[in-house]
């Protein structure tokens, strides 16, 4: 990645990481991918692709660039799953307490579990809501735990969870999850998203909003519906 580049290409006013309250992650992993590879090349395409994009935000009338987002270096030269689930976890937990947002860009779907992992020991309301065309509960995959078809299962460790335009599971994953009655799994599409959402917040503590954490996995209709 060029590191004279950063998200939303912004001068040195709103990107440095002092004047930032926003932090971009990326990691550009794909280790444990098990068809088509290519998610690596996700963070410098989105990065890319940010110089062309409109700063004005029409949902929020706003322009949140104005905030600061700093683009951290890459998270990258990192072989094992396992050691990658622990960087990330350790570089997003050092920008929460420096009081940033963090969002982290990858790369394959396993680098949720360092994100999660980090934002679960500041945040004990959090909730994970999962965008996935696949629901992800393996407990073991290719001899790793750590797997992208693994994340829900590592997850479902740390907090409650909700999944939308979920198309497929293995069997032998639906009885897992009968088995083990995830804590709060609830399943959410295109009509029922909004609403299961909110019935899912009131449910916690009427009128308090939980903390949400959104992990994004690009093969759900999220590429084509904005919901959130």
């Amino acid at each position: 990645m060029n590191q004279a580049l950063n998200f939303g290409y912004l001068p040195e006013e709103y990107s440095s990481s002092d004047n930032s309250s926003i932090v971009i992650v990326p990691v550009p992993y794909d280790g444990t991918s098990t068809w088509i590879k290519g998610a690596d090349k996700g963070p410098d395409a989105i990065i890319e692709a940010s110089a062309n994009m409109e700063l004005y935000d029409i949902e929020t009338d706003s322009e949140v660039y104005t905030k600061g987002i700093f683009t951290d270096s890459p998270v990258q030269g990192l072989s094992f799953p396992e050691e990658v689930v622990e960087t990330i976890e350790s570089i997003v937990r050092y920008h929460i307490e420096d009081e940033k947002f963090v969002v982290v860009i990858g790369g394959e779907h396993s680098i949720s579990i360092g994100s999660v992992k980090a934002n679960a020991q500041n945040h004990n309301d959090l909730t994970v809501l999962q965008l996935d065309a696949h629901s992800d509960l393996r407990d073991e995959y290719n001899g790793s735990k750590y797997s992208h078809a693994c994340v829900m299962a590592r997850i479902a460790e740390l907090c409650p969870f909700l999944h939308g335009f979920l198309r497929e599971k293995t069997h032998g994953q639906k009885k897992n999850i009968s088995r083990r009655r995830y804590p709060k799994r609830q399943k959410l599409d295109q009509k029922n998203c909004p609403k299961t959402i909110q019935n899912h917040l009131h449910n916690y503590r009427p009128g308090c909003l939980r903390s949400f954490h959104y992990a994004i996995n690009w093969n759900s209709g999220a590429r084509r519906s904005v919901l959130v």
